[in-house]
């Protein structure tokens, strides 16, 4: 049986969604320690959306981790890639222990991993700007379901399902819709 059986991911009915791009503004900021607006205004970097509005032709969906048998976890040479069971099988990146070596990424059959510049604290910023060679730092990010939003009911608060005005987006764990989201992929 593969791992990734009955595990939860974010599905997008391509017949329904408008590419309003609603569910990335929602994912970065639910992933920032700002709103969209403070951030804005105090000019903070925020991490980008783990997810990515795609149109192709008169096709649209949004590109994010499906679930799959996870070649990102086996790829990572530091071990700080796992499938969460308890957690409805997602599969996260420890973020703060990623070392950007981008294995992961290049192993993503989904093009689902981005790697991004990381974002330093002031102790960082202060430790890189006394070396002479300046070299940034990178990170893995992927959708995650919003795993540090869950409700005290057990009850996941993902971000862009929340966002979606028009309901193309959901939580599910049917293997028939992520079979048809791989299908979808392999067309962007």
């Amino acid at each position: 049986m593969s791992n990734n059986a009955n595990t939860l991911f974010i599905y997008t009915d391509p017949d329904r969604c408008m590419s309003c791009h609603s569910c990335e503004i929602a994912c970065a900021t639910a992933h920032s320690d700002f709103d969209l607006q403070s951030a804005v205004i105090l000019k903070e970097k925020v991490y980008p959306s783990r997810n990515t509005v795609i149109k192709v032709d008169n096709f649209t969906t949004v590109v994010q981790c499906v679930s799959c048998d996870a070649p990102c976890i086996e790829s990572c040479p530091i071990d700080v890639i796992d499938r969460h069971y308890d957690f409805g099988g997602i599969v996260k990146i420890d973020e703060e222990e990623c070392i950007g070596c981008k294995a992961c990424a290049k192993a993503c059959p989904y093009d689902s991993i981005k790697m991004v510049e990381a974002i330093l604290s002031p102790e960082e910023i202060i430790k890189a700007k006394t070396k002479k060679k300046k070299k940034k730092k990178l990170k893995a990010l992927k959708c995650d379901l919003c795993f540090d939003d869950i409700g005290e009911d057990g009850e996941y608060n993902s971000a862009c399902v929340a966002a979606c005005p028009t309901q193309a987006i959901i939580l599910t764990s049917d293997n028939a819709l992520r079979s048809k989201a791989i299908q979808m992929s392999k067309y962007l």
